[in-house]
């Protein structure tokens, strides 16, 4: 399963470390992250591969660091 998830990361040095850890430590794979600065510079797209299960927990993970906000949970990527 694939999923993108849309993160706010903090502007502070080990900001995106802290995501990538707590998605790596869920068991999903990282495929691709990317951003646009034009648009917002703390707006992050991680590209992510996994199970469900891992998935899910990867993105309560990512909601305890406060890198998911609820208006971006009906975002789709096009």
């Amino acid at each position: 399963m694939r999923k993108t998830f849309i993160t706010r990361v903090q502007d502070k040095p080990g900001s995106f470390l802290m995501a990538t850890g707590a998605l790596l430590s869920a068991g999903v794979n990282i495929t691709r992250v990317s951003y646009n600065k034009a648009i917002d510079t703390n707006l992050l797209f991680i590209d992510v591969a996994g199970s469900e299960e891992s998935i899910s927990v990867a993105s309560e993970q990512l909601q305890t660091l406060g890198y998911l906000s609820e208006e971006n949970a009906s975002a789709k990527v096009i």
